[in-house]
């Protein structure tokens, strides 16, 4: 999901610090790499023998509009085809692992953009 914030004072550096430390205190081991315009999170966690992983862009324009846009592998892969059919074929397991995955990321989002809005309304 992406999100655009304008009017903000906070610089970038700082946010992006700032959803670092959120994420490492919510169990994610977390790298941060940028610049000046643009900085990318990218996080993981070993979640039942699995990693899960996401990334995160921080950037802000000419405009002075802070773009914040929260990547997830759930985000690109849909479920194309009914639950009846993929217990037919004994891929329910698939099923499961596939729904347990997408909410993971929801959560882990839900709280990410709580965190986001709360720095934007401290900093100005």
């Amino acid at each position: 999901m992406k999100k655009n914030f304008h009017k903000t004072k906070i610089d970038i550096k700082t946010l992006s610090i700032e959803l670092v430390k959120y994420l490492q205190k919510e169990g994610l081991n977390v790298k941060l790499k940028g610049g000046e315009t643009l900085y990318v999170i990218t996080a993981e966690k070993r979640v039942k023998g699995r990693i899960k992983r996401l990334a995160i862009e921080v950037s802000r324009n000419q405009e002075d509009v802070i773009i914040i846009n929260f990547r997830n592998p759930t985000e690109f892969k849909p479920l194309m085809y009914s639950s009846l059919i993929w217990q037919f074929f004994g891929g329910g397991f698939l099923l499961k692992e596939t729904y347990e995955n997408i909410e993971f990321y929801q959560q882990i989002e839900k709280g990410f953009w709580r965190k986001v809005e709360e720095l934007i309304s401290t900093y100005g």
